[in-house]
């Protein structure tokens, strides 16, 4: 019965495969929109500069004044461009559309795309270029599918969020289990040639 589309255990092995692709979806696009807050502020503050050393503290030097003059309209261009170009929406708007967006397609399937507030996604931290780019939330976290509770049994709902919680945390062992492999295979891989060859002379005279 499991094989049969309709069966439940289809159905929930179909929304676990549909939730990663929106989770990856809606990473992607956050880290995205914190590249271009960075980069749109850089920007701003590069325009703020030159403005201000070119009409409020301005320079008696003719070198000097005309490369601020340089630099506020190289900041002004860019600025231009970076919104009438779309990619301000792109980068900016777009990513934080995006589950309102989503969630008009999913009605359909009375199924919502919620965000999941948990500690390991609130917490802030001081380089979040880093964590933006770098760090692998747990599986399961950060966004999940829920049913719309008037389409659904509650039996059916329960069965999902068990199916997907069992789901998440064998998955999640079986990644920690990776990773701490590869560490002690870079950590081996490390070891000093010669701490090698005593631990080996060691176990020979053992």
């Amino acid at each position: 019965m499991d094989a049969i589309p309709s069966s439940p255990a289809q159905i929930y092995r179909n929304m676990l495969i549909l939730e990663e692709s929106l989770r990856s979806q809606y990473l992607a696009l956050r880290a995205r929109r914190y590249k271009y807050t960075l980069f749109s502020a850089s920007l701003l503050m590069w325009t703020a500069y030159f403005y201000y050393g070119v009409f409020i503290q301005y320079s008696v030097y003719t070198s000097v004044h005309l490369f601020h003059k340089l630099g506020l309209t190289v900041g002004i261009v860019t600025l231009g461009l970076f919104y009438l170009s779309g990619l301000y929406s792109k980068t900016m708007v777009y990513p934080r559309r995006f589950l309102p967006n989503t969630n008009k397609g999913l009605r359909q399937f009375n199924l919502k795309l919620v965000s999941t507030r948990t500690s390991s996604t609130a917490k802030p931290l001081p380089y979040y270029h880093h964590y933006y780019y770098h760090y692998k939330p747990p599986g399961g976290e950060i966004v999940k599918l829920v049913m719309i509770p008037k389409a659904f049994s509650p039996e059916f709902r329960e069965g999902w969020e068990i199916y997907r919680q069992e789901y998440w945390e064998q998955e999640n062992e079986r990644r920690a289990a990776r990773s701490a492999g590869r560490i002690l295979c870079h950590c081996a891989a490390e070891r000093p040639t010669g701490e090698r060859t005593g631990d080996k002379q060691v176990a020979e005279k053992s």
